[in-house]
C-alpha cells in the first residue's frame, strides 16, 4: 500500500487525466459510451481500492470523479453534434443518415 502523500499524488494524476479519458470516450460511437463509462468507473474504483482507501471514502471519490467525467463526455458529445466534432464521429452520423 502506498503512503499518504503518494496515494494523494496518484489520485491527483487520475483526476488530471479526466479530460483525456472524456475525449476518448466521446470519440466512441454513442452506443458504446455507456459501456466505456462503466469500464472507467470500475478502473477508478480498483485504483482507489488498491491504494487502501475505505469503501465509504472510495464511493464518495468515485461519485465525484464520474460526475465530472460524464459531464465532460456530454459536453464533448454536444460539440460533436453541433458540427465541431471529430471526423470519425461525423462520418458515423453521415452514414446513419444524419
Amino acid at each position: 500500500m502506498a503512503g499518504g502523500s503518494e496515494r494523494e499524488k496518484i489520485l491527483e494524476v487520475a483526476v488530471s487525466g479526466i479530460p483525456r479519458i472524456a475525449k476518448v470516450i466521446a470519440d466512441f460511437p454513442i452506443e458504446f459510451r455507456e459501456g466505456a463509462l462503466k469500464v472507467a468507473e470500475r478502473r477508478y474504483r480498483q485504483t482507489v481500492c488498491d491504494l487502501g482507501y475505505a469503501e465509504a471514502d472510495t464511493q464518495g471519490w468515485i461519485s465525484v470523479v464520474m460526475f465530472r467525467l460524464r459531464n465532460q463526455v456530454a459536453e464533448l458529445s454536444t460539440k460533436e453534434l453541433d458540427g465541431s466534432g471529430s471526423e470519425a464521429e461525423k462520418s458515423v452520423q453521415i452514414s446513419k443518415g444524419g
